[in-house]
């Protein structure tokens, strides 16, 4: 069992969106299942803020749990952020953009 913290931070008037996602899988098939075990946003939430809210949501995880973060624009500080405050959780940055 393994979990992944996927955040999209929002900016001004977008929401940012927190979801953390549990993969189970049968050693004896090849059966995998998802299941979405936690969901939230805010909107206007200060960053810093954003940072403790997610980090609380990872401390009730086993060790060990992913946290994919939307690195894009203003992100890559607060992945600094998640970075700086060694979050229970690995650290992984996305950038998102055409092409």
């Amino acid at each position: 069992m393994t979990f992944t913290i996927g955040l999209d931070l929002g900016q001004a008037a977008d929401y940012t969106a927190v979801s953390v996602l549990e993969t189970t899988s049968e050693p004896s098939s090849r059966v995998v299942s998802h299941a979405v075990r936690h969901l939230d946003r805010w909107r206007g939430v200060p960053y810093p803020e954003i940072v403790e809210r997610v980090a609380l949501v990872a401390s009730k995880l086993p060790a060990g749990a992913a946290l994919v973060v939307d690195a894009t624009g203003v992100g890559a500080a607060v992945v600094d952020l998640f970075q700086r405050d060694r979050l229970r959780a690995s650290v992984t940055p996305v950038s998102i953009h055409g092409g």
